[in-house]
C-alpha cells in the first residue's frame, strides 16, 4: 500500500502531466448548467408551480395576472424542514396582520423545492390563511434555474414581473418585518419615506444590509486567495452579532478546515445538513472525508462540487481515485483540474 509521501508525490506527477498536456484555451462545455439569480430591477423568469390546494398546475406568471391582486407578489422560497424557516414564517404571518384590510389585496406564495410533503415547515405552512398559498417546485426548475443556495430566500415581484427586491436568509432577524414593509408601500398604505422612519428599512438595501454583504464577501475572498485565518476571523466576528446567520456558519467551518481545526470536520457535517446544495461546504467536507479515507461518503459531495468549485474539486476527485487505485481517471482528473485552472 502507497505511503502518504508516496500519494503526494504520485499526485504532483500527474497534475504535472496534466498541466503539460492540458491545451493552452480549453473550450466552455456545452449544456452546462446556466443559474439566473434575478437582483433588484431585473425581471422574474417564469416557472411552473403546483398548488397544494387542488395539485393544479400553475406558473408565477399565472400569479401575476391574478385579478383580485394589486400589490406586489411575495416568493419565498423555504427549505420543507429547516428551524430558521419556521422561524421566519411565524414571524411573517404575524407581520401580515399589521396590514389590516390590506391583507385581501397582496398574494405570499410559499414555494417548496420538490414534491416532499412533510416536513415541519410544510406543518406550519399549511396552518396559514390567505394571502398565503402554499406551492411546489415540483420539477426543481426554479431552484435550478435561480441557484438558490439559501433559505428562506424571498423575492418581492411587482405587477410587471420586475424584482422590487431581493431579502436572503442572512438577514432573517428582519425578514419579516422587512417583507412586510414593503408590502405596505406596494399597497399603499405608508410611504417610502415613512417606512424609513419606522426603522424599516428603505425599498433598496439598508445600509446594515449593505455592510453585512460586503464583509460577506471580502471573507470569501480572504478565504478563496488562502488567508483562511483571516477569513475565520471575519467570520466568527459576524457569528458574534448573529449566532444563526447560516452563510458565516458555513464560511467558518470552510475556513477551520483550511488551517485543520481538529472540530471542522463536524462543523462541516452540521453546515452541510443546513445547506445540502452550498458547493463550498460539500467540496471541504468531501475533503475531510477524503483525509480519513471515507471514500464512498467523499465521492457524491467532490461530484456535487464540480461545476461551481472548479480546479479544486477535479484535483480533490483525482486524489480520491487515486486512493481507489484508478490510475486513468486519476489522471484525466487531475487533467481537468489542470485545465480549469488555465481558465
Amino acid at each position: 500500500m502507497m505511503t502518504c509521501f508516496a500519494r503526494l508525490r504520485f499526485s504532483i506527477l500527474l497534475l504535472a502531466a496534466a498541466i503539460a498536456a492540458a491545451p493552452a484555451q480549453a473550450p466552455v462545455e456545452s449544456g452546462a448548467a446556466t443559474h439566473q439569480r434575478p437582483e433588484q430591477g431585473d425581471p422574474m423568469p417564469d416557472f411552473p408551480l403546483k398548488l397544494a390546494t387542488d395539485d393544479s398546475t400553475s406558473s408565477l406568471n399565472a400569479a401575476l395576472e391574478a385579478k383580485d391582486v394589486e400589490g406586489p407578489l411575495v416568493v419565498a422560497f423555504l427549505h420543507r424542514d429547516k428551524e430558521l424557516c419556521v422561524r421566519f414564517l411565524d414571524e411573517l404571518a404575524s407581520q401580515v396582520e399589521t396590514l389590516g384590510d390590506g391583507r385581501g389585496r397582496c398574494s405570499i406564495l410559499l414555494v417548496f423545492c420538490g414534491e416532499e410533503r412533510d416536513g415541519a415547515v410544510i406543518d406550519a405552512a399549511k396552518k396559514l390563511s390567505a394571502p398565503f398559498r402554499l406551492c411546489w417546485d415540483a420539477d426543481r426548475s426554479a431552484y435550478q434555474r435561480m441557484g438558490m443556495i439559501a433559505f428562506p430566500t424571498v423575492y418581492i415581484v411587482d405587477r410587471t414581473s420586475r424584482v422590487i427586491d431581493v431579502l436572503r436568509r442572512g438577514y432573517v432577524i428582519t425578514l419579516a418585518r422587512e417583507v412586510a414593509g414593503r408590502l405596505k408601500v406596494g399597497l399603499g398604505l405608508i410611504t417610502k419615506e415613512e417606512l424609513a422612519r419606522q426603522d424599516h428599512g428603505s425599498l433598496g438595501p439598508s445600509s446594515a444590509m449593505r455592510q453585512h454583504a460586503t464583509r460577506m464577501l471580502q471573507a470569501w475572498q480572504l478565504l478563496r486567495s488562502g488567508k483562511a485565518k483571516d477569513a475565520l476571523q471575519e467570520f466568527e466576528a459576524m457569528l458574534t452579532e448573529d449566532g444563526h446567520d447560516i452563510a458565516a456558519q458555513a464560511g467558518q467551518a470552510v475556513a477551520a478546515w483550511r488551517i485543520g481545526q481538529p472540530d471542522a470536520r463536524d462543523l462541516l457535517e452540521s453546515v452541510h445538513r443546513e445547506l445540502p446544495d452550498d458547493t463550498a461546504v460539500a467540496l471541504a467536507l468531501g475533503e475531510a472525508l477524503l483525509a480519513v479515507e471515507r471514500l464512498d461518503a467523499a465521492e457524491p459531495l467532490l461530484r456535487s462540487a464540480l461545476e461551481r468549485e472548479g480546479a479544486p474539486a477535479w484535483f480533490a476527485l483525482g486524489r480520491l481515485y487515486e486512493l481507489q487505485s484508478n490510475w486513468r481517471e486519476a489522471s484525466g482528473a487531475y487533467r481537468e483540474a489542470a485545465r480549469r485552472s488555465m481558465r
